[in-house]
């Protein structure tokens, strides 16, 4: 293993890595978001509505479960990889990364064992009232493990600065994969059954995650179980990420759940068409989440508030501006944008909660990396504290006009949680950190100084050596 590539980027070449690694980023979230439009205008053309709405209940639940699965450990995985290359510690990497890979394939396997042997039909039939749900059980839970694997494997080729294969894998591949048969099965047969919709994903995820795993073996070395003595420090370590990373999720998806188990499927699928727009709206903060998660655990450990403060938020802001023309087009025409997507006139009846929705979305963009700037900053429990709350406002107010409201008061109980979380995470990275992180409509203008700084001050420390 001494031959392989270098894991290491010298230091010195941050600025350069911004840029490259943004453009990786850029294009596999571009990828990811066509790839979503298409899979879902090709689902609604194949499935039934009601088998529609059991899907989006299914894609929430494995959503959230493998959340549950990965235990915190991607993020982990990012933060303790860029800290140890940070350091100077590059025999550590291979050490770290088997022993979270270890771990996060021993709770996946409990995970599969827990839902194949009962725990994934009592969810079907107790919690959604839906033996639809149940009959697709066992793939269900393949899914759900595959999914949180993928992640922890993913985030591995993040932490070593590898943005071209973590952009990869980020769901980039699969939805190829998936979109590609999706598309070939409407033009052969012109209908599916939710059943065949499941192996499709399965198929396409287990396809991405082995590729991953190849890819990641032959960088690194992945075979074996680790140092044991690290298991505990990791774990340690992943726990609150874990709970709070448990919570935003259930905050950013618990709305379709709670739905399927209070209205009919027809409603849904109406609210899972609006959510799922309204994601995808999302994707210009997924990608500086992306780009800046290693650097912002790297210049923090550097001790670099300068460069830190430029990162967090020029890079989030001028990523960010494209949404602009995304959310004039969803207010103005949303009605006949659900109808083009998802090819028929019924998903009209999703405008009010797309336009909802899409406010609250607006507001998280605003507020910039604030979650993960606090959450590779070490302040994982103010993170926690801050979801927890505004998961339990959203999902007492949901419950209690869910039947009256219907999906327009759940959507507005969500919107306001998620719009509040992002607002006070904004809020702690001033008082904690010191840090400006919301959107500035000026940050282009400061791209340059941000880059040519990370530049001087890579160039700076390789002339002065390490510091130890």
């Amino acid at each position: 293993m001494e031959n392989k590539k270098d894991l290491h980027s010298p230091q010195g070449k941050m600025g350069r890595r911004l840029a490259s690694g943004g453009a990786w980023v850029l294009l596999s979230r571009l990828i990811v978001a066509a790839t979503q439009v298409i899979t879902l205008g090709l689902l609604a053309r194949l499935l039934s509505v009601e088998d529609m709405g059991v899907y989006f209940i299914i894609a929430n639940f494995v959503i959230i479960g493998s959340t549950f699965v990965q235990f915190g450990l991607p993020q982990v995985v990012v933060k303790r990889l860029a800290e140890t290359l940070e350091e100077g510690h590059r025999e550590n990497v291979r050490k770290i990364l088997q022993s979270a890979l270890t771990i996060a394939i021993f709770f996946a396997l409990v995970s599969f064992l827990v839902l194949s042997l009962g725990g994934g039909d009592w969810v079907a039939l107790t919690v959604f009232d839906s033996p639809a749900m149940a009959g697709v059980g066992i793939w269900v839970a393949l899914w759900l493990v595959l999914q949180a694997i993928q992640r922890s494997v993913g985030e591995s080729f993040r932490g070593l600065h590898d943005i071209k294969m973590a952009a990869l894998f980020a769901g980039s591949f699969s939805g190829i994969v998936t979109a590609l048969i999706l598309f070939l099965v409407n033009v052969g047969a012109g209908s599916a059954t939710l059943e065949y919709a499941m192996w499709i994903s399965v198929g396409a995820i287990s396809a991405s995650l082995c590729y991953a795993l190849f890819k990641l073996h032959k960088k690194v070395g992945i075979l074996g179980l680790g140092n044991r003595e690290l298991y505990q420090p990791l774990v340690i370590l992943a726990v609150p990420i874990f709970f709070a990373s448990l919570g935003n999720i259930i905050l950013m998806r618990a709305d379709v759940w709670m739905l399927g188990m209070f209205v009919a499927d027809q409603q849904v699928a109406l609210y899972g068409a609006a959510a799922r727009i309204v994601t995808i709206l999302g994707t210009p903060l997924l990608i500086a989440v992306a780009i800046t998660s290693p650097m912002i655990a790297q210049l923090n450990r550097r001790g670099d508030k300068e460069s830190l403060q430029k990162l967090v938020q020029v890079v989030p802001s001028i990523i960010s501006l494209p949404s602009i023309i995304v959310i004039v087009i969803i207010l103005v025409a949303g009605e006949n944008l659900l109808e083009l997507i998802y090819g028929d006139a019924f998903y009209k009846g999703a405008y009010p909660v797309l336009v909802t929705l899409t406010i609250g979305q607006i507001l998280c963009l605003l507020c910039g990396v604030s979650i993960q700037a606090l959450l590779m900053m070490d302040h994982q429990k103010t993170v926690l504290v801050i979801t927890s709350i505004c998961t339990l406002l959203a999902v007492s107010a949901s419950l209690a006009v869910v039947d009256q409201w219907g999906i327009e008061g759940v959507a507005v109980a969500f919107a306001s949680g998620i719009a509040l979380q992002a607002i006070l995470c904004m809020v702690m990275c001033r008082i904690k950190l010191g840090l400006n992180v919301y959107f500035t409509p000026f940050a282009v203008l400061q791209l340059k100084t941000v880059l040519s700084a990370m530049k001087a001050r890579g160039r700076g420390r390789e002339r002065q050596g390490p510091d130890r």
